[in-house]
């Protein structure tokens, strides 16, 4: 539990940061997303992992063609997703965004 409340924090941190982190950035982030693990998810810095964490949103938005966006259901998902992480970080971080993400 406690995990989970950090990597949450550690999202809301990345967040707030998040326009000074793509004019900070020097080299872009690239992933296949389909590949990237939750391991990798969790090593990941903070602002990287809060971009990460916006893509998937985004993508579960897409696959629902929900257009709406609720910062609650958007933590909510995030704690999930890191909960899940921290116990299975074998699995694909994709995967385990629509078993936590489309309930």
């Amino acid at each position: 539990m406690k995990k989970s409340i950090v990597i949450v924090a550690t999202l809301v941190a990345a967040l707030a940061f998040s326009s000074s982190v793509f004019a900070k950035k020097e080299q872009a982030i690239k992933f296949d997303m389909k590949e990237l693990t939750c391991k990798e998810l969790l090593e990941m810095e903070a602002d990287d992992m809060g971009v990460i964490l916006m893509w998937l949103d985004g993508y579960l938005s897409g696959v629902t063609s929900d257009t709406k966006f609720d910062s609650n259901q958007f933590g909510t998902f995030s704690g999930s997703l890191g909960e899940h992480c921290a116990v299975n970080q074998g699995d694909k971080v994709v995967d385990a965004s629509h078993k936590i993400g489309l309930q």
